[in-house]
């Protein structure tokens, strides 16, 4: 999984359907990361939308419409789901319920759950600070914090980017008629910046998992430190393209790159395990790697 790939995508679009462009703006409200969206269809705002990330590796999605409709979406890079797919929740909050919903799959990793305005479902959410959902035989469990003021920022930015177009495009000059091969070559610039950062991830790690035999988590900040030159480059093609500020493509990336380190710590664990079974299954006892080489002044202080 291409983490950086994702940290400059932007939120997901939750609008249906119709696939989404933007942020014509982003802001934060607490740990969220929000910002309104067009659609690549129609060009017209389609919906604002919010966006946090957990260490579970899931990612939650608050979304609000045009039309000033609410929605809920789930994200995890491990699911296999088939659009159009549907799949009850269970969801408490603050241990209260449950609350009984489905959700729809609109792509084999993003699930989502409609929240109409009148429903126990929003009121539940508006007021809780901590919500279970229960789905597909797994527990999700997700702080709330600054939902009361979210909400709120979401629907001040719907209302500010429905504004007559006098007021709300007249600071915009007229989008060229190359917009579209710019974007392509924008996107193309970025993905290969994070294909150049993953293809370094994927080398360091065949060329020193194998011969250390140090924790998994200290391998894994390892390669994420000898790849810190592509992870830069990263950045700047992100401040560059995008035009927006360093720090907040700096926060993304940190937000990405705390999932990358799980995942390679998940893959070292795994090629250890393997190679081990593979050793047994010939009859030969499972050999360790080199022990590390002892040097003074070492933190071995865990992770």
């Amino acid at each position: 999984m291409n983490y950086l790939g994702l940290a400059l995508a932007g939120l997901f679009a939750l609008s249906g359907p119709a696939a989404a462009e933007g942020p014509l703006r982003s802001f934060y409200v607490g740990e969220w990361r929000a910002g309104a969206y067009t659609s690549d269809t129609t060009g017209q705002f389609s919906h604002c939308a919010a966006w946090a990330p957990y260490k579970s590796g899931i990612s939650f999605f608050v979304s609000i419409d045009r039309d000033f409709n609410w929605r809920l979406a789930f994200s995890h890079p491990r699911w296999q789901l088939r659009q159009g797919q549907t799949i009850p929740f269970s969801l408490l909050f603050d241990g209260a319920g449950p609350v009984r919903v489905e959700g729809r799959a609109t792509s084999r990793d993003l699930l989502m759950i409609n929240m109409p305005t009148q429903s126990v479902l929003i009121r539940a959410f508006r007021e809780a600070r901590l919500m279970e959902a229960y789905a597909m035989g797994e527990r999700f469990a997700f702080r709330l914090d600054g939902t009361s003021r979210l909400m709120p920022a979401l629907v001040d930015c719907v209302k500010t980017s429905m504004a007559p177009p006098a007021i709300a495009r007249e600071p915009q000059a007229p989008a060229p008629s190359g917009n579209t091969d710019l974007d392509r070559r924008r996107d193309k610039l970025l993905t290969q910046a994070a294909d150049e950062h993953a293809a370094c991830l994927k080398k360091t790690m065949r060329d020193i998992v194998p011969y250390s035999s140090e924790r998994a988590e200290v391998l894994a900040q390892v390669v994420l430190t000898k790849c810190a030159a592509e992870e830069d480059r990263f950045i700047s093609v992100g401040v560059a393209l995008l035009n927006v500020p360093r720090a907040q493509v700096e926060r993304e990336v940190r937000q990405a790159l705390a999932r990358q380190k799980d995942a390679i710590v998940a893959e070292i664990v795994t090629f250890r395990a393997e190679l081990a079974k593979q050793l047994l299954e010939k009859g030969a006892p499972a050999e360790r790697a080199p022990a590390p080489i002892k040097e003074r002044n070492i933190n071995e202080t865990p992770i």
